[in-house]
């Protein structure tokens, strides 16, 4: 951890299903948190659609949120964290049985 805490993230590349609308007054929500103090003024943020959900949005997000057309993300589709969840699920059942409550 202390390798990274010397390097400076200039910019950020959010995927996320309905970016489109959840990043709109983002910095207003974000200014509440403890991260968007964090993240500075000068620090890009650009939002994009995964390209498996991109298609069922309007036509007027696929340019805009497409990530074929940004630079520096290769062939990212942007559902690598949705590959997860099949085998996340199951361990999430195992786990919420684990809670201080449930001892």
């Amino acid at each position: 951890i202390m390798i990274f805490m010397h390097f400076i993230v200039m910019m950020y590349i959010i995927t996320y299903d309905i970016t489109c609308q959840w990043s709109k007054n983002l910095f207003t929500r974000l200014s509440k948190t403890a991260l968007g103090r964090a993240i500075q003024r000068n620090q890009q943020i650009r939002y994009k659609v995964p390209k498996f959900h991109l298609p069922c949005h309007q036509e007027s997000c696929w340019g805009q949120y497409s990530l074929n057309y940004e630079p520096g993300v290769g062939q990212t589709d942007g559902e690598g964290i949705e590959r997860n969840w099949a085998w996340l699920n199951l361990l999430a059942r195992c786990l919420s049985v684990m809670t201080l409550i449930r001892r």
